[in-house]
């Protein structure tokens, strides 16, 4: 039986937190895509500590996108690089 419904935003993703009597499921999506990039259950987790967890999780996502995009752009400009 569902107790309690938490929406949330951060930077560019939605957070949908629902609490049971018995646990908390977590669900993170991107607005650019549908696919969840965070579909877990927890057991015995505060909010506080789950909305850590996920913040963390997109920082590190959106840092590691970031580095993605550096790469492949330093390697098209090495590709085309004419000496």
């Amino acid at each position: 039986m569902l107790i309690e419904n938490i929406t949330k935003d951060y930077k560019n993703y939605f957070i949908s937190i629902d609490i049971y009597h018995s646990l908390t499921h977590v669900t993170v999506s991107n607005y650019e895509s549908d696919d969840y990039i965070y579909n877990v259950k927890h057991v015995f987790s505060s909010v506080d500590e789950i909305l850590q967890t996920v913040y963390q999780l997109i920082d590190d996502t959106n840092y590691k996108q970031k580095l993605r995009l550096e790469r492949e752009a330093e390697w098209k400009n090495i590709i085309n690089y004419k000496a």
